[in-house]
């Protein structure tokens, strides 16, 4: 799950820093996704790496999410990590009213800070 977001000017790219490792098998927890804005209005390819905001429960989560399909009736999102807590699936647009998901941004690159040995 990301902990930092800066994604006010809809023409730059951001970044996010993960906290954990849901999407370990593409980044390692710790790192820095780059994204460029993305909205349901684009066109995503399965692979594509997203990131999305949660509403469920009164409680906001930011996440990023591997398209493990699309057709029409939506897209499925899926954690891509190799540890099973982190397995998790969501559908955009979501089933039922109690949870809504909006999809921010899409991956485009990655930072690691460079760890000296």
């Amino acid at each position: 799950m990301p902990t930092q977001a800066n994604h006010n000017n809809e023409n730059d790219r951001f970044a996010v820093r993960l906290a954990d490792a849901s999407m370990n098998k593409v980044l390692p927890q710790g790192s820095f996704a780059v994204l460029e804005h993305a909205d349901e209005r684009t066109d995503f390819r399965i692979g594509d790496i997203v990131y999305v905001e949660r509403l469920r429960d009164g409680m906001t989560e930011l996440s990023l999410r591997r398209v493990a399909s699309t057709n029409a009736q939506g897209i499925k999102l899926t954690t891509h990590s190799v540890d099973p807590r982190f397995r998790q699936e969501l559908t955009y647009p979501p089933r039922g009213e109690a949870e809504k998901l909006r999809i921010l941004g899409r991956l485009v690159g990655k930072y690691e800070d460079f760890q000296p040995s």
